[in-house]
C-alpha cells in the first residue's frame, strides 16, 4: 500500500498551504543529501518528501493561474508525469 502524502510530510489533512510548505523544508533540510552524506536512507526520504510536496503544491495551485495553451499542455504533461511517478511509488 502506498503511503498517503500528507503522512510523508508529516501534516494533517486540513494543514494550509504554508503548514505544508513548512513541513517540506523542515524535513527536506533534514533529510537532503548534502547534509547526510552516504546515507542511502536519508536520500530516499529526500526523494519522498520532495515528490509528495510537488504533487500536493500541484493540487494546491488553481489551473486558472495557468496562462495560454502552452502553459496549460505542459501542465497536464506534469501533471500527468506526477501521476505515473505516484504509481511507481506504490510498486516499488
Amino acid at each position: 500500500m502506498a503511503e498517503d502524502l500528507y503522512d510523508i510530510l508529516g501534516v494533517s489533512r486540513r494543514a494550509t498551504e504554508d503548514e505544508i510548505r513548512s513541513a517540506f523544508r523542515k524535513l527536506a533540510n533534514a533529510n537532503h543529501p548534502d547534509v547526510n552524506p552516504n546515507n542511502s536512507a536519508a536520500a530516499e526520504r529526500f526523494k519522498k518528501i520532495t515528490a509528495a510536496n510537488d504533487i500536493m503544491q500541484s493540487e494546491i495551485s488553481p489551473i486558472s493561474d495557468v496562462r495560454g495553451t502552452a502553459d496549460y499542455k505542459r501542465l497536464l504533461l506534469r501533471q500527468l508525469f506526477r501521476a505515473h511517478f505516484v504509481e511507481m511509488l506504490r510498486v516499488g
